[in-house]
């Protein structure tokens, strides 16, 4: 009859969806005995080998489950003798962890660099080895590491070390490692290679941004793919032989299995997307700024396809953290698209397409984005044939809530799209997540929204970030939508915006899809989506007015 949540309640997963209450047993299938390893003021057990195991411990300030998922605060972990029943504390933990194979030594990772902890001697120290790098046994007591242009060997019981390969121009990756989770939860793991067979390595120039490939074995390395700027995939080394595969492609190269089998050079295997060559005419310019806190970045501006330079093209500007990755991914026309979302099928309409990088400051995530853009903007109004008087803005997510922001404080925009978004900072940082089953405040202290306070230790920081304080503001048309299912972003917070919009007599239209989450799933409302994004640029940015949906609404706007 009555659901009672008590202010003590750890996990209030427990009151929206059955949870499985689990305890672990250590059994030994030699002498048949049992032992219990679950205690009430421990949990994450790991076997690690010789009765050892690893546990955090519970920490009785924690309010909620995830109060620690956005990387505030630490694990306290500890070292169980099964035999002696006897807990050894072992450190703070905050990032990383690597276990050896044979569970006798920790690698962690701490903000001033790496301590080792031995789990037999129970002495710690620190290595001296910057936090930047990435280790993995080779041995039970030997370590790889790879540590920017560098990749040498570290022997934990004499300290000796050994160098391997030192990259002429570039920061090395290792992908050929084998990795097994744990209890402690990622990435705290057991973590190896097997140097005798060879490393497989991504080499990555960080002037020219170009990437390499190459395979290392007996001391000699093999570049089987040169540098390139080009988005690579799947670079593996079959087992048995000296045969290497991988997918290449780029914002205007088809997509592309590659194979190259020993001395021969490499051949194409397989081309994909071959109805859409048009694509390959696509060309993009870099813009480059500074980021609200001064760093600098960049944006990419995709041109319209067949563009003729003595014409102005209306901008789409699309914005969401930093989307540097996403140019060098071949630009595939579809309707498929779970956020509306497609860079081709808007230069193919005669749009210009950016995708501005921001960064953040101490200010707030909306401020910094605002300033961000407008840095962006100031370099995109350099290029003649850019209409900026003209220019959409548009964003999902944690790109919609900039959006959100950015619209209640800009005239630079000619229309807006915003999409499974917050709209109210304050109301959504007590609110209660249905997809993480926890509360949201987590993700405002840390994350992705970094206020680095909480709500009632800076109140006016999170009130100069909120779009809704300000919603009066908005000055061009605003196209919202939400999945009606969305657990991860309430739709009310789309709801609340159209509210507000229509208090203030704005344009303004919202579409809420039904059985849809917080991105579009089904294939019927991606290109109900897709097409309608398409139809609001061309409306407001081309004057196209003859869209019936959209004058529905604008007949009647004051």
């Amino acid at each position: 009859m009555v659901d009672i949540w008590y202010g003590t309640d750890f996990n209030l997963a427990k009151h929206v969806r059955p949870v499985r209450k689990t305890v672990q047993v250590e059994w030994n299938p030699y002498t048949k005995e049992c032992r219990l390893l679950s205690h009430p003021d421990y949990f994450g057990e790991t076997a690690i080998g010789k009765d050892l195991y690893l546990k955090y411990a519970i920490d009785k300030e924690q309010v909620d489950v995830m109060d620690k998922a956005a990387g505030k605060g630490s694990d306290k972990l500890y070292l169980w003798n099964a035999v002696t029943d006897v807990y050894t504390f072992v450190a703070d933990v905050q990032k990383q962890i690597v276990i050896s194979p044979d569970g006798q030594y920790l690698l962690i990772e701490q903000p001033e660099g790496w301590k080792l902890f031995n789990t037999v001697s129970l002495m710690d120290y620190d290595l001296a080895i910057d936090s930047s790098a990435a280790p993995y046994f080779i041995s039970s007591h030997a370590v790889l590491w790879t540590e920017g242009a560098r990749a040498y060997q570290v022997n934990l019981q004499n300290s000796m070390i050994k160098d391997i390969y030192r990259a002429k121009d570039g920061n090395i990756e290792l992908l050929n490692y084998e990795r097994v989770s744990t209890e402690l939860q990622y990435p705290r793991d057991f973590r190896s290679v097997n140097v005798k067979q060879g490393l497989l390595l991504k080499i990555t120039n960080p002037i020219d941004k170009t990437q390499s490939f190459a395979w290392f074995k007996n001391k000699k390395l093999s570049v089987i793919i040169p540098p390139t700027k080009d988005h690579i995939t799947e670079f593996t080394k079959m087992r048995l032989r000296d045969d290497f595969y991988w997918i290449r492609e780029n914002f205007n190269q088809l997509p592309e299995v590659k194979i190259k089998r020993s001395s021969e050079n490499s051949k194409t295997m397989y081309i994909s997307n071959l109805g859409v060559e048009e694509m390959m005419k696509a060309e993009f310019r870099k813009l480059y700024y500074k980021g609200a806190d001064g760093e600098p970045v960049s944006g990419t501006l995709f041109m319209p396809l067949q563009y003729d330079p003595p014409k102005k093209y209306p901008v789409v500007v699309h914005i969401y953290e930093k989307q540097d990755y996403l140019t060098n991914r071949f630009l595939r026309p579809s309707f498929a698209n779970a956020t509306g979302f497609n860079t081709a099928l808007l230069i193919a309409s005669g749009f210009a397409v950016l995708l501005p990088d921001i960064s953040n400051s101490e200010k707030g995530p909306g401020i910094s984005a605002l300033e961000s853009l407008n840095n962006a903007l100031d370099e995109l109004q350099k290029i003649e044939n850019m209409d900026m008087q003209n220019v959409g803005l548009m964003g999902q997510s944690f790109g919609g809530y900039e959006t959100n922001f950015i619209a209640t404080q800009s005239n630079r925009f000619a229309a807006y799209i915003s999409g499974a978004s917050v709209s109210d900072v304050i109301r959504t940082y007590y609110a209660f997540n249905e997809n993480f089953n926890a509360p949201d405040y987590y993700r405002y202290e840390g994350g992705q929204n970094n206020y680095g306070f909480t709500l009632a230790e800076n109140p006016q920081k999170y009130i100069a970030n909120n779009p809704i304080m300000y919603a009066q503001n908005i000055n061009a048309p605003m196209l919202l939508w939400a999945g009606k299912d969305d657990g991860n972003v309430s739709p009310e917070g789309v709801r609340s915006l159209y509210i507000a919009l229509r208090k203030y007599q704005k344009p303004v239209i919202a579409l809420f899809y039904e059985k849809e989450r917080h991105s579009l799933s089904s294939l019927s409302a991606q290109k109900d989506l897709s097409l309608k994004v398409l139809d609001w640029f061309n409306y407001f940015l081309k004057e196209q007015k003859n869209i019936p949906w959209i004058n529905l609404q604008m007949k009647d706007v004051k």
